[in-house]
């Protein structure tokens, strides 16, 4: 496993569990672990996770009474 590699899954397990419990944005998530660029945090972790993060959220949240940072849809 090259560094960067390792460097690249380290960031992305933490981006995972942010995700799932966390109610920031994917684009704070992806600055949170280190990707200036959103796009190529949303292709790398598509590419390791086999989603994109905001399926993976949608898929893996935790259940509990987190606000959706990234959902502004009103529920009336």
């Amino acid at each position: 496993l090259a560094p960067i590699d390792f460097l690249h899954l380290s960031r992305l397990e933490a981006a995972r569990q942010q995700l799932e419990s966390s109610p920031d944005t994917v684009e704070s998530i992806a600055h949170a672990n280190g990707y200036e660029d959103v796009s190529f945090f949303g292709r790398l972790f598509k590419r390791h996770c086999g989603m994109t993060p905001a399926a993976y959220r949608r898929q893996f949240r935790l259940p509990g009474p987190l606000p959706s940072a990234d959902s502004h849809q009103d529920s009336s």
